[in-house]
């Protein structure tokens, strides 16, 4: 292919895809940094990184392609903005067999709050009130939901086996 033409395609890629991958220069440093095993950034950061650097790679390589006629030309700039489509696909893919990120949402207590509403559940069933009316109380009180003051009582007094009693 003639370099003008590969410039022309080049160029086209570049404009569409300019919020998605580094530019080639950029991309040609991080390559540079990759190579003498440098990671620049977060790994987000490296991440966009290296697939900019397999992006840009497989642009190169239509250098090696045949020169299109005029017509064949016109039509490959106008689909340039289609690869972005593929591309997604195959990312909705990847993002189906990845795994979410560890964790979840953060707790709503701390340890001494866990604690001290464990012990005000405790407090509360030793005046009189069953489990659920103290929960219920003391969830008022901090400002949480049952299930919350539920999950603090229960990892405070695991049951043994299946029969119910408390270790």
């Amino acid at each position: 292919m003639k370099e003008e033409t590969f410039q022309l395609i080049k160029d086209a890629i570049q404009k569409h895809f300019e919020k998605v991958f580094l530019n080639p220069k950029e991309t040609a440093t991080a390559k540079k940094a990759f190579e003498s095993r440098r990671i620049v950034g977060d790994l987000r950061d490296a991440f966009k990184q290296q697939n900019s650097i397999g992006f840009w790679s497989a642009v190169e390589e239509l250098r090696n392609n045949p020169e299109p006629t005029p017509e064949e030309l016109q039509v490959l700039l106008k689909n340039v903005p289609q690869i972005s489509y593929f591309m997604r696909e195959d990312i909705t893919v990847l993002r189906k067999v990845l795994p979410h990120p560890p964790g979840g949402a953060p707790s709503k207590l701390n340890a001494q709050e866990r604690k001290k509403a464990v012990r005000l559940v405790g407090t509360l069933m030793g005046q009189g009130d069953n489990y659920a009316q103290a929960v219920a109380k003391i969830a008022a009180r901090f400002g949480v939901s049952r299930k919350t003051i539920q999950r603090a009582w229960q990892k405070a007094h695991p049951k043994k086996g299946k029969t119910g009693e408390s270790k």
